[in-house]
């Protein structure tokens, strides 16, 4: 059985249309290949660009905390709250830049790694805002701190002088209260009649020793116990009359330190009452008529003076 001739296939057109088909499929492929391709370079390009914007940022960034880190630097040592902070906020910020640093250094960046960048170098940037601003804050409270701590330096050590005078005044006024007084002072000339007996006389031919008698009055703030007295003898002329054979020697004055003879000196137990005192001083030399000094001295004080007159008469 034979088929005819129009229902048989035409070949040619049959590979003609799929030819087309192809080459339609073909094309297109190649548009989706380029336009895909394009839509990846065109976002690498964008990543690239958005990581050189961060690179940039991140260095003016790093660039400011080091600056601000070298102002703070200059005061640590002042203040222990000053470089506590510095060394707690040095080391988050620290943290931070290592995150930050680790992120720019991949090859391979996608934006999820562009995001955490961004949000880590605005996390940096504030915390170096309030790094300083804390920074600031302590620094003026700290020089007001250290004005305060100055006036009152100042007044202490005002006070402390003040107490210190005030001690040292009642020191002295101590050591004044403790100075015996003495009263009734008499000095005469006196002849040896032998036997403990002796008789007054002013001449200067006969007498052998001066006799000094006073009172030392009741200071019940004195020490009680053994206590001396010293007392100096000036000549007519105020030539001082000392022996240090004859009981002169060297005292210390309180009111200057210096060193002052004295012609003699008398030992005697004190209880804190009045007690009468006497004494003889035998001199060296012949005596010279005129008028006499004699100057009693406590403690390095002056407590009494006296004068007393010796004559040339035959009696």
């Amino acid at each position: 059985m034979s088929i005819p001739n129009s229902e048989l296939p035409t070949p040619k057109r049959s590979n003609k249309a799929i030819y087309i088909v192809f080459i339609v499929l073909l094309i297109g492929a190649n548009i989706y290949l380029y336009l895909n391709n394009r839509s990846t370079n065109n976002s690498l390009e964008t990543v690239s660009g958005e990581k050189e914007k961060l690179d940039s940022t991140y260095k003016q960034l790093n660039h400011d905390y080091q600056k601000a880190l070298a102002e703070i630097e200059q005061y640590k040592g002042e203040n222990a709250q000053l470089d506590s902070l510095v060394r707690v906020k040095s080391f988050a910020l620290d943290q931070r830049k290592k995150e930050i640093q680790q992120i720019l250094m991949k090859t391979n960046m996608d934006k999820n790694d562009l995001a955490r960048a961004r949000q880590l170098i605005e996390e940096l940037k504030h915390e170096k805002d309030r790094m300083v601003f804390q920074f600031d804050s302590l620094k003026t409270a700290y020089k007001i701190l250290s004005a305060k701590f100055d006036t009152v330096s100042t007044h202490l050590n005002t006070t402390q002088r003040k107490v210190e005078n005030l001690q040292t005044e009642n020191q002295n006024l101590s050591l004044v209260a403790k100075v015996l007084h003495i009263t009734s002072v008499s000095v005469k000339g006196a002849k040896d009649k032998g036997k403990g007996q002796e008789k007054e006389t002013n001449s200067v031919r006969h007498l052998d020793f001066l006799r000094i008698a006073f009172m030392v009055e009741k200071n019940t703030i004195a020490s009680s116990g053994s206590n001396r007295i010293y007392y100096r003898i000036a000549t007519p002329q105020n030539k001082l009359l000392y022996n240090a054979n004859k009981g002169g020697g060297v005292m210390t004055s309180k009111e200057d330190g210096s060193e002052i003879r004295y012609t003699g000196k008398i030992e005697f137990d004190y209880n804190n009452q009045r007690t009468a005192i006497s004494t003889k001083w035998i001199p060296d030399t012949k005596l010279e008529k005129g008028d006499y000094q004699i100057e009693f001295y406590n403690e390095g004080t002056s407590i009494g003076v006296a004068k007393f007159t010796l004559n040339n008469s035959l009696f």
